[in-house]
């Protein structure tokens, strides 16, 4: 196993709104589309290792910016690894929105633009099992009327990566509600808490402006992956520095008057439940994207109710 410096998982580009030919070489949705495509463009992850490959990873799982690799262009889009296409294509809108009991109601569904890392875009899951994806049909069960989210996330970005890819979006502003999980690849790459929090503010700050006010946005914990079988022989290590960069994130999000969801101890069980990590023994299975969730629903659904609780 190579040392650190490679990314959280096979490279996956997600992006939202890009224009052909534009900085990550992705295509926007054209307007005639499905009215329930998920606006979410998806490449193929290297032949080496398929969906059900598993493998224990190595380094490169982790960090694509590694002395092995080519160093992130200025907009972020990490080097793809061998194997990976660069080509994407439209995921099917049914696939991520079939959603049993889906509810309808007079109010026009609301955006949902969800932002992040490998955990957003959901590595080694299928695209309905990913927890932005499962959120939103859990509000629509409940009768919250919401489109299927925009993703703007890639496994191996770090929080600069996520910001520059979004100014490359440029998604379009004052979406009722947008997700905000990024920072595990800044703790992985020997990143300090205190290095963090500008960079994590910043990020916050550009999710609050696309938002259009701070209530709408929720912020959640970077999960622990000591407690997989790739992190477990340095997990003292490993859970001491993300509970320093929750720290963190909590109190920026507190402070600037988000919202703030903490998926931590459900990611501290996958040693003991091995039905919550996936296949790669690295990152959370669509188990435990289910929790994540579950547990954001709640924060999720006051946002899109217009702030009631401020």
């Amino acid at each position: 196993m190579r040392g650190p410096g490679r990314p959280l998982g096979w490279a996956l580009v997600l992006c939202y709104a890009l224009l052909a030919g534009g900085p990550l070489g992705c295509r926007s949705t054209p307007p005639q589309a499905a009215a329930r495509d998920a606006r979410i463009l998806d490449a193929a992850p290297r032949d080496a290792a398929g969906p059900g490959d598993a493998a224990a990873p190595d380094a490169s799982d982790l960090d694509a910016s590694g002395p092995d690799s080519a160093p992130p262009d200025a907009t972020g889009d990490a080097s793809a690894p061998d194997g990976a296409r660069r080509d994407a294509q439209p995921l099917d809108a049914a696939t991520v929105d079939a959603a049993p009991g889906d509810a309808t109601t007079d109010r026009a569904p609301a955006r949902y633009l969800a932002l992040g890392d490998s955990y957003t875009i959901g590595e080694r899951v299928a695209p309905g099992q990913r927890w932005p994806v499962q959120l939103a049909n859990r509000l629509r069960t409940a009768g919250v009327p919401i489109d299927p989210p925009e993703i703007i996330a890639r496994t191996g970005w770090d929080v600069g990566q996520l910001m520059r890819a979004v100014e490359a979006a440029a998604p379009a502003p004052d979406a009722a509600l947008v997700s905000l999980l990024i920072g595990v690849n800044d703790q992985f790459r020997g990143g300090s808490a205190a290095a963090y929090q500008p960079a994590f503010r910043a990020a916050l700050a550009q999710a609050i402006a696309l938002a259009g006010d701070p209530c709408r946005v929720v912020v959640l914990s970077i999960p622990d992956y000591g407690f997989t079988p790739f992190g477990r022989g340095d997990q003292p290590r490993i859970s001491a520095a993300l509970d320093a960069f929750n720290a963190v994130n909590r109190s920026e999000t507190l402070a600037a008057g988000a919202r703030y969801v903490d998926i931590v101890a459900v990611s501290r069980q996958g040693l003991a439940d091995p039905a919550l990590v996936a296949a790669d023994g690295l990152h959370p299975s669509g188990a435990q994207y289910a929790a994540w969730a579950e547990q954001a629903q709640p924060a999720a659904a006051l946002a899109l109710a217009g702030c009631p609780d401020r």
